[in-house]
């Protein structure tokens, strides 16, 4: 089951912290912490909503380490590119295809998959940069809360698609 109560008390005490304007160094690592926790939490929900919609209904341990390896495999959390992927390995084409149609028809598909990219985007220039001084920009910890918050109930929509 996806929960967003631990997720959503660390964005909210780092934007405490951000707020605190202690120094400009520690409102970078604020933001950056901020962001990392979220695409991380992201990446972990996919994979419990994977693995949670199909590990039970499957007999053999070979198929269960099959689909263990399948989310092992997964690095990402981009919507077309990771989530998907899994989804259909796990669930099938057909399925994954109208739980998606489903969800897609009020435009939220759209909505998660820009908002992933942003995420990514804004990840991986942090993720590969180091703080010097105060020429590194970063969002702030509101403006990934408000990203979170943005795709939090799409997430759980799938969840409870897929189930």
């Amino acid at each position: 089951m996806i929960v967003k109560g631990y997720i959503e008390s660390t964005l909210q005490e780092l934007e405490m912290l951000y707020l605190q304007h202690q120094s400009v160094k520690k409102d970078i690592y604020y933001s950056k912490l901020a962001l990392l926790e979220l695409c991380g939490w992201i990446e972990e929900s996919f994979d419990a909503i994977v693995k949670t919609s199909i590990i039970d209904k499957l007999k053999s341990e070979a198929y269960k380490n099959i689909l263990k390896a399948t989310i092992k495999k997964n690095y990402g959390f981009q919507y077309s590119n990771n989530f998907r992927p899994m989804l259909t390995k796990a669930i099938g084409l057909y399925k994954s295809e109208k739980i998606e149609r489903k969800i897609d028809s009020s435009g939220k598909v759209q909505v998660l998959s820009t908002t992933l990219g942003n995420l990514k985007q804004v990840r991986d220039d942090n993720a590969h940069t180091f703080i010097r001084g105060t020429t590194t920009t970063v969002q702030s910890p509101s403006i990934t809360i408000s990203q979170f918050q943005r795709i939090y109930p799409i997430i759980k929509e799938f969840e409870r698609e897929v189930k």
